[in-house]
């Protein structure tokens, strides 16, 4: 696309950082709420108001709609003189996946936002996104570098993220609830990322061409004047598709670690349990309450206990639940525990 980056980084750095998105949120909807995991292709941008909680879609709808205009740059010459002129091929046939991506973010934005106009199955709208990475992969198959050289061998590597990306997500629709599957998804969109802008380095920056290879002026991939030459440029490039791999996954495991154990430390503050006390969101549920450490000083040496007596923990003792909740909650700022948010 080459937008604010070099062709091919710009797409890799747009998938890189989707990939981090959905990993995030997939292993943070697992961590709060294992039993009620399931697997999405888009997940809400909390704390904003309604309409821009979807703010994933409306982003991902700019930049199809960006690449959609840049691709059809020269369309209206083509159709004046009628002819698709063989260097405007390849443009039609992003254009053609690129269509699905905009259908998936319109019927989710749909569904999400006006839900009783277009009622859908389960597992709809990933399929339609599963449907735009199937396109794009019989494109890269059967539309570009039909041959042997450098540039087909990286877009083949490519084609086998594709593969896998698009297995995961259809096995997503048979088994919404499996946490591996959807990481795996995660892992592999962020994959596609990463080798994007390898692909962007190989041919804008001179520093990652390989020994051997060159780009000329009217040339858009490096070219190796020998048999040897190219195939050690193949060969590097398996090596760095292996260490981005080996790379993804030992970050998958160390987030994970780290979100676990911070939302352990999170869910260890002391609580106390006062019962008797509902709420119309808590109804029929035990609500918990975090509590000051012993020793902080509070509220006691103030006078502030409208004249009732205290127990060990500072609770007015025979008092009506309802007046005990706002006093304590009044008094000591306690907030609700993660537990139960």
């Amino acid at each position: 696309m080459g937008w604010f980056l070099p062709s091919h980084m710009d797409q890799g750095l747009i998938f890189g950082l989707l990939g981090i998105w959905h990993m995030y949120n997939t292993l943070q909807h697992f961590i709060t709420t294992p039993k009620e995991f399931r697997a999405r292709t888009w997940f809400l941008a909390k704390g904003l108001p309604t309409v821009l909680r979807s703010m994933e879609l409306w982003v991902l709808m700019f930049i199809v709609v960006v690449f959609v205009c840049k691709q059809l740059s020269h369309a209206g010459q083509d159709i004046a003189t009628g002819i698709i002129l063989a260097e405007h091929l390849q443009r039609f046939q992003h254009v053609t996946f690129a269509a699905f991506f905009l259908i998936y973010v319109v019927v989710g934005l749909v569904t999400e936002h006006f839900p009783t106009i277009l009622p859908l199955p389960q597992g709809t709208v990933h399929a339609t996104f599963a449907l735009g990475f199937l396109m794009e992969l019989v494109v890269f198959h059967l539309g570009h570098h039909p041959g042997t050289d450098l540039e087909s061998f990286v877009h083949m590597l490519m084609q086998l993220i594709l593969v896998c990306l698009v297995t995961f997500m259809f096995l997503e629709i048979l088994w919404p609830r499996s946490i591996l599957i959807a990481v795996a998804r995660c892992m592999v969109l962020l994959m596609k990322g990463t080798w994007f802008f390898q692909i962007g380095l190989l041919i804008n920056v001179p520093y990652h061409i390989p020994l051997g290879c060159s780009i000329g002026e009217n040339d858009d991939y490096p070219l190796c004047a020998t048999k040897q030459a190219e195939m050690r440029a193949k060969s590097l490039q398996v090596l760095i598709f292996g260490w981005q791999a080996v790379a993804i996954v030992l970050g998958t495991f160390i987030s994970y670690a780290c979100m676990l154990h911070y939302s352990h430390y999170i869910s260890s503050k002391p609580t106390i349990l006062i019962p008797g006390v509902t709420t119309p969101r808590f109804k029929d549920q035990q609500v918990y309450f975090v509590v000051p450490e012993v020793g902080d000083k509070e509220d006691h040496d103030s006078g502030e206990s409208d004249g009732g007596d205290l127990d060990a923990d500072g609770i007015p003792i025979n008092t009506d639940s309802s007046t005990t909740m706002s006093r304590r909650l009044s008094s000591r700022n306690h907030v609700l525990s993660p537990d139960i948010v």
